[in-house]
């Protein structure tokens, strides 16, 4: 199988991820405020995740990754926006990383979405995802590979309770 580009098409080396509460009411507020359209959303009911396109650039909005330290400031999270950086290889991009000063906060790891991403801290409090696209993946087939990775417990159960 032939790998994908560095990043997929429309995004950036370096994409701004938000933690918000509320993705669907940050959506109706990106769209309303930035003229932003969504490009891609995880359940159109009540999204935990989707991507955005504003002017030329891609913005993910999402309720937050425990795992990575990545929650709403509500939360009182390590950081409510984090950097998400596309790279031929992971492994090599953590280590380089982490040897300049980052903490590692997840060891790279394959996800639904066709990624391999590792979390890091960078000294002065900000949160990386590295990622490496290993498969260039349809919305539909994200969505069942999400369907079988998380259940709607699961989800629900990474956000802290109030």
């Amino acid at each position: 199988m032939k790998k994908p580009g560095i990043r997929p098409r429309g995004y950036t080396t370096i994409t701004a991820s938000v933690a918000v509460d509320d993705v669907t009411a940050t959506l109706e507020f990106l769209s309303a405020a930035f003229g932003a359209e969504v490009q891609m959303q995880d359940d159109s009911e009540a999204p935990s995740f989707a991507s955005v396109k504003i002017g030329n650039a891609m913005l993910f909005v999402t309720r937050g990754w425990t795992a990575h330290g990545h929650m709403p400031q509500s939360y009182t999270a390590s950081s409510a926006v984090s950097l998400h950086l596309y790279v031929d290889d992971v492994a090599a991009m953590t280590e380089q990383a982490v040897a300049a000063g980052a903490t590692l906060l997840s060891e790279p790891t394959e996800t639904y979405w066709g990624e391999t991403t590792a979390a890091l801290a960078d000294p002065f409090g900000q949160i990386w995802t590295v990622a490496e696209r290993v498969e260039a993946l349809t919305g539909d087939a994200i969505a069942e590979r999400r369907a079988v990775a998380l259940n709607v417990e699961e989800v629900v159960d990474a956000q802290p309770q109030a």
